[in-house]
């Protein structure tokens, strides 16, 4: 008995004065045309033993014969499972890497395996094919229903769209693959959550199907029986399931939210805060989890308010939030939970209100968690983590909470202008001096993150901490976005009495100085770009603001300098100045303090026309400028000082390709950027 099996696991050998090839072709030859089953399933043996040696050769004389062996003899459990496991073993490549995995899909580029994809274009040419692999799943042995999902599985991953079509056009096909879901044998069930992973990546109607069979309530089963978001791979496979069901499928996702699905998820966020047990499986879960919540509420989705008052009833935003607030919450998973935070609410004023009223504990991540502290409201601690925690580790928890602020904030003025007085009430408390006259607002909460500080005031650790200025130029950018009353409101801001002699600073003055001594200082690229950011979308088509920004020369020219010598050194902040100049010039008239034909002949003098619109066509054509992905801001790469290569934000990026699309900057000395023959009323103060 040991001598049999011996000879049938052990790789066959062609016999003595005979090649390979010969030996190959005699055992295609007896695989087709063989009258007995059991010569035809040592036909089949005979070639599994070539497969790795020779693996072109039986693919070449034999793949249709072990196909028509799969037809032939489908009612016998060992010829199938032989034949099944030999054609697996021919989409493997020679040197022993699969040619495409179960997880993945086929290698770019040159390393595309040809012989793959040969298979998979056998296969899926005729539907009859991958129909009788469906068909083959109806035998309950473990080997056949396993060889058989992982067989479709390959061609699928070599051939995805047309082994869709194949799957689709099968009476039975998508009802049978979810049915393997309640298979009790674990290996079979994550092939089959695996390969439903892949189907229904990007088909719609596919997506349909299986949703209507069930699948999210045995995706559903699947994670809870393994312990939801503690569980292992499986769970994270089936949570990507549920996430590709419902990518972009309206229909989808309004049977998931009628179904009962909406209380299992924000289940599934409920976890204790004081577990310290995150390890990198439950953070991968966890994200799943988060990125399923995150469909739902697509920016400028009809569907996104109906389910964010779903899943604000349901509780999905509270559990949210006690996951990014909780105590021992890994950052990436908090920072993600804080970007989910802000999609729940975003553009939903009665849930932004209600959002604004939660308290929160008072997290410090820089130190060691004080159980005393009181709670403190949510925007604020928002505040608090965006600019007042300056480790490098912590850059996606800055970021997240700055969406977050960013949704609390979008389509709501009324947000907006609390989270605008409640900041100057800080700033001026701070400082001693009274708020501006006329000014009313509630009284603020305790411990401010003084959120104008942080960009009227030169701090000494600016150094130290660049994103700090950046995070609160970019949360000013948010709240200019409602509209000019916004940016008027902060510019009738004011320093220094004037009754007693004191100069009398404006914001805008205060703002343009501090860019100013960023460049002389050489400071962080980020810390003069986040300011210019902040100057180009507050000046744009503001006259009053252009005046203000004129009215004190030297920083045009200290402006102009700075591009005409390239003292900085880096074409971001060239290109920056720059766009900050042309909007500037755009905007200016006769009354303003440097009239619009100075402003040109400085220009063009100093620094030149051409030397203008080459700065502009490199900021735009700049990688981290062009490219810019607003989602990929988390977990960005790092440059050679170890901070993420992050410069800008998508309210500049939008501003200013829609500027660069409509005035091109070669037209900067003619009548781009101008501004209109009437100039546009101001508000006044």
């Amino acid at each position: 008995m040991q001598d049999l099996l011996s000879g049938i696991l052990a790789p066959a050998a062609p016999k003595a004065g005979t090649t390979a090839a010969e030996t190959i072709a005699k055992l295609c030859d007896r695989l087709m045309h063989s009258t007995l089953l059991e010569d035809r399933r040592a036909a089949v043996l005979g070639l599994k033993g070539f497969c790795r040696e020779y693996r072109e050769a039986v693919v070449a004389g034999g793949l249709r014969g072990l196909i028509g062996e799969l037809q032939r003899d489908r009612q016998d459990l060992e010829t199938v499972k032989a034949t099944l496991e030999t054609l697996l073993l021919l989409f493997i490549r020679s040197r022993g890497t699969p040619a495409s995995t179960p997880r993945g899909t086929p290698a770019p580029g040159g390393d595309v395996d040809d012989i793959a994809l040969w298979l998979a274009d056998e296969f899926t040419q005729r539907e009859e094919n991958i129909h009788l692999l469906i068909d083959i799943l109806e035998h309950s042995d473990f080997y056949v229903r396993l060889y058989s999902l992982q067989l479709l599985a390959a061609v699928l991953a070599n051939r995805p769209a047309r082994t869709q079509q194949c799957v689709f056009a099968a009476p039975l096909g998508i009802s049978r693959f979810v049915s393997m879901l309640d298979d009790h044998r674990e290996a079979v069930q994550n092939e089959a959550v695996l390969l439903l992973i892949h189907l229904v990546d990007g088909h719609p109607d596919i997506q349909k199907l299986v949703a209507f069979e069930s699948a999210f309530d045995k995706a559903f089963a699947i994670v809870e029986r393994e312990g939801g978001v503690d569980g292992s791979m499986i769970v994270q496979d089936s949570l990507l399931l549920i996430a590709n069901l419902l990518r972009f499928n309206v229909s989808n996702q309004n049977f998931f939210r009628e179904t009962s699905c909406v209380p299992r998820l924000a289940r599934l966020l409920e976890v204790d805060n004081d577990d310290p047990r995150w390890d990198d499986q439950r953070a991968k879960n966890m994200s799943l989890v988060l990125e399923i919540c995150r469909l739902f509420v697509l920016e400028g989705s009809l569907g996104t308010p109906p389910n964010q008052a779903v899943f604000f009833q349901t509780g999905v935003l509270m559990n949210v939030l006690r996951l990014a607030f909780g105590n021992t919450t890994r950052t990436a998973v908090r920072a993600t939970a804080l970007v989910t935070a802000g999609d729940l609410v975003r553009g939903n004023a009665e849930i932004q209100n209600a959002f604004s009223n939660i308290d929160v504990p008072a997290i410090s991540i820089s130190g060691p968690a004080d159980p005393a502290a009181e709670p403190v409201p949510v925007t604020q601690a928002l505040l608090n983590w965006a600019l007042h925690t300056s480790s490098v580790s912590t850059f996606d928890l800055r970021a997240g909470a700055t969406m977050c602020l960013e949704g609390y904030l979008a389509g709501n003025d009324d947000t907006k202008m609390f989270l605008l007085q409640d900041a100057v009430d800080a700033y001026f408390r701070d400082d001693g001096e009274p708020s501006p006259a006329g000014h009313q607002s509630p009284p603020p909460p305790p411990r401010h993150a003084r959120l104008l500080s942080c960009v009227f005031d030169y701090e000494t650790d600016i150094r130290v901490d660049p994103y700090r200025t950046w995070f609160a130029c970019v949360i000013l950018m948010y709240v200019f976005e409602g509209g000019p009353r916004f940016r008027d409101f902060v510019r009738g801001i004011t320093l220094g009495d004037e009754a007693q002699g004191e100069e009398v600073v404006t914001a805008i003055q205060l703002v343009s100085g501090n860019l100013v001594a960023s460049l002389q200082y050489n400071l962080d690229a980020r810390i003069p770009i986040a300011y210019t950011m902040l100057l180009c979308v507050w000046l744009y088509e503001d006259h009053a603001a252009i005046d203000d920004f004129l009215s004190e020369g030297s920083t045009v020219q200290s402006l102009v300098a700075d591009v005409s010598q390239s003292s900085s050194h880096n074409v971001l902040v060239e290109g920056m100045c720059t766009c900050l100049l042309a909007v500037v010039y755009g905007y200016t008239s006769q009354q303003s303090a440097i009239p619009r034909p100075t402003l040109h002949r400085l220009l063009v003098n100093r620094i030149g026309r051409d030397s203008i619109v080459l700065k502009l066509r490199h900021l735009r054509k700049h990688k981290l400028l062009r490219d810019f992905n607003p989602t990929a801001l988390l977990a960005a790469e790092k440059d050679e000082t170890g901070l993420p290569e992050v410069f800008f934000d998508k309210v500049f990026v939008e501003f200013f390709k829609d500027c660069y699309g409509t005035c091109p900057p070669s037209a900067l000395t003619q009548t781009a950027w101008r501004a209109p023959s009437t100039p546009t009323p101001t508000a006044t103060r």
